[in-house]
């Protein structure tokens, strides 16, 4: 029997792990993210999920998805109509095609769905990372995945499934370049085309590849023995199909309606390049410190006031600029030698430019979801570290593997302890009020993040099913937190109509809640929903005059609002001017041709003036609309009254039909 040597030994165990690699990753990443297949929707699920209802029409609605906007919605936020990313989106839709007769399966599927994806982006990472450093020991780059895998930073990504366009665009990314590193290895005009095809589907899934562009002749240069006129060559075939992926579906797609606000971010309204650069910079160093090394910081949300404006001269920022240049100067310094801390250090800073708002202010500021891609160079930085802390102490230690009694310990250290937080971190994500309690007192200084924690107990109070009773902790909680909110921006709509809300619906004390809706209507004139909630709140008061003029003003906005109609015409009725509450449901009428809710009220305003057989034949005509069970049944206990025995049993029938039936009226 011939004796095994060192060599083949060594060859063996790369063969064994290239062969079991892409297994260990699947496992790994339901080990580490199993805990969310049982997790509900969560934050912006409505976007792109089968809580979007054009989504939720399965197979026949991804046509439609792909000639569409992202995202479209018209509402008491006014008009909204903005993106293009219909692969993640065509995915949701795939899925409800398949389980759409059972929601509950379904919502576990995606979630599966989203690990597996996950899985696959990181088995083509492997590849790729394994074609980069094949001079080294085939440890090193399985290091980096493992790491990148349980890096806790992707959780967001994965637990949300809002974000699988994320996890489809750096998947679109990833084999985009394993294909062009091919194509660089053999000249085959097939491995192009497939990366410039892959390249698309990844940008249709989310632009966050667009710093790819910068990418692909980085690998190609650190990698391969490509030269510098193909490089550029090639950059400019990724940047004509980035062009035509971009701006080809405008021909057909809708203007795009996505007003920035001052919450999401103050620079889209300031044009200082000091202040840009200077909380850019705040922002970048936040990247590194906070979340990349230490990602114990996570939130849901940031905005504004989390990182307040600053000028250039700001010592944090010239903190962060010192510690960015000294990086910059660490990867020119061994460019050259084609180093792999550079091209590290490269990597990052080209991938989070993007998001540092120093060239474009980004909705939020700042997200653990920016940074998916950007942690891969910190991932491969700290396999550098702890293959280089255990190599062997040989010239050529890369292509040796590192002596393991060392290595392995501190790996599966930091690997565990990753783990650990990533898991924890993925029971936040369950759902909206889940996540909101987990991070809300880290974002004392977000003023859209308290609102959306206050918000969501007040929306679970009004359309919770089953329907609650506040608690007076409930009413505490919201106070405290639109209070805050209102203490960093006193003028911030959203939460001086809540909190006026609070005050007119659950403490009934409407001369407090008037304030703050009259406050609201000076913050955004041109929005309804606070004039609506103020002439309810007169109205209550007894105060008809000031209800009507809040009334009108909503239909001098909003001319077919049929829930002011509906109310201006209670207040009609409420100060005796019948006539002009029938007027107001007669327009309501015109507007909702479907709805019966006008013809109940006319005959109610009837009944009220003793006309029972006017009332009726108003009821009737409702009934004909939508044969309501409480309706049917009344109209059946009037005939049965009445001797007309047809029309009772015929109301009975109706009555017994439209049971369980529900209504929703806009």
């Amino acid at each position: 029997m011939k004796k095994a040597t060192p060599s083949t030994k060594r060859k063996s165990s790369i063969l064994s792990l290239q062969r079991y690699a892409g297994w260990i990753i699947i496992i790994l990443c339901f080990i580490l993210y199993g805990n969310t297949i049982n997790h509900k929707y969560a934050l912006d699920d409505e976007l792109n999920t089968h809580m979007n209802p054009q989504v939720a029409q399965g197979f026949k609605a991804i046509p439609a998805i792909f000639t569409t906007v992202y995202y479209q919605e018209e509402g008491n936020v006014g008009k909204l109509s903005f993106g293009y990313r219909p692969m993640a989106k065509a995915t949701f839709a795939f899925e409800a095609g398949l389980l759409g007769s059972n929601p509950g399966l379904l919502l576990k599927l995606s979630h599966a769905v989203n690990i597996l994806l996950y899985a696959l982006t990181l088995w083509v990472l492997w590849i790729v990372l394994r074609r980069m450093f094949a001079r080294w020991n085939p440890l090193f780059p399985f290091a980096i995945t493992i790491l990148f895998l349980a890096h806790p930073l992707h959780t967001e990504v994965v637990a949300s499934l809002k974000n699988r366009e994320e996890i489809l665009s750096l998947l679109g990314g990833l084999t985009a370049l394993h294909f062009l590193i091919r194509y660089a290895d053999s000249h085959r005009f097939k491995y192009l085309l497939f990366s410039l095809l892959t390249f698309a589907a990844g940008f249709l899934a989310k632009s966050s590849i667009m710093t790819f562009l910068a990418i692909f002749p980085l690998v190609l240069y650190f990698f391969t023995e490509t030269k510098t006129r193909k490089l550029l060559t090639l950059s400019g075939l990724f940047l004509l199909v980035m062009i035509a992926v971009q701006f080809l579906p405008r021909l057909w797609l809708p203007d795009q309606i996505r007003p920035n606000e001052l919450v999401e971010n103050p620079l889209f309204f300031d044009s200082n390049l000091s202040h840009r650069i200077g909380t850019g910079l705040v922002v970048l160093l936040h990247y590194l410190t906070q979340l990349t090394i230490n990602p114990a910081n996570m939130a849901f949300y940031y905005g504004f006031d989390m990182f307040p404006v600053v000028p250039i001269t700001n010592p944090i920022a010239l903190f962060s600029l010192a510690i960015h240049l000294g990086l910059l100067a660490v990867a020119i310094w061994q460019f050259r030698q084609k180093s792999t801390v550079s091209f590290a250090i490269l990597f990052y800073l080209i991938t989070i430019s993007m998001y540092s708002n120093i060239v474009v202010p980004v909705v939020g500021i700042a997200a653990d979801r920016f940074l998916f891609i950007p942690s891969l160079a910190f991932a491969i930085v700290l396999a550098l570290a702890i293959y280089f802390a255990t190599r062997q102490k040989q010239t050529r230690w890369e292509n040796l593997p590192p002596r393991l009694h060392l290595f392995l310990p501190i790996f599966l250290l930091v690997f565990i302890l990753y783990s650990i937080i990533t898991i924890n971190r993925n029971s936040d994500w369950k759902d909206i009020p889940t996540l909101y309690k987990a991070d809300i007192n880290k974002l004392d200084r977000s003023v859209k993040a308290n609102t959306q924690f206050a918000g969501n107990i007040l929306y679970k109070i009004f359309n919770g099913q089953p329907r609650r009773e506040p608690t007076r902790e409930d009413v505490k909680l919201m106070l405290q937190h639109f209070d805050k909110a209102l203490r960093i921006k006193p003028d911030y709509y959203d939460a001086l109509n809540s909190q006026g809300s609070i005050f007119s619906m659950l403490l009934k004390q409407q001369d407090e809640a008037i304030k703050f809706f009259k406050r609201a209507t000076v913050a955004k004139p041109e929005a309804t929903a606070a004039y609506i909630n103020l002439g309810f709140a007169y109205f209550e008061k007894g105060d008809y005059k000031n209800a009507v003029s809040a009334y009108k003003k909503v239909l001098e906005l909003e001319p077919n609002r049929l829930k002011a109609i509906f109310k201006l015409a209670e207040v009609y009725q409420k100060t005796g001017a019948v006539d002009s509450a029938i007027l107001m449901n007669q327009k309501a009428m015109d507007i909702d041709t479907a709805s019966e809710v006008p013809y109940i009220n006319i005959g109610n305003y009837y009944l009220l003036q003793h006309d029972t057989a006017t009332a009726v034949v108003w009821w009737e005509k409702a009934a004909h609309k939508q044969p309501l069970e409480q309706l049917s049944k009344n109209l059946s206990l009037h005939f049965q009254q009445l001797g007309n025995n047809e029309k009772a049993e015929y109301y009975r029938r109706k009555a017994e039909e439209a049971k369980g039936v529900v209504i929703i009226h806009r």
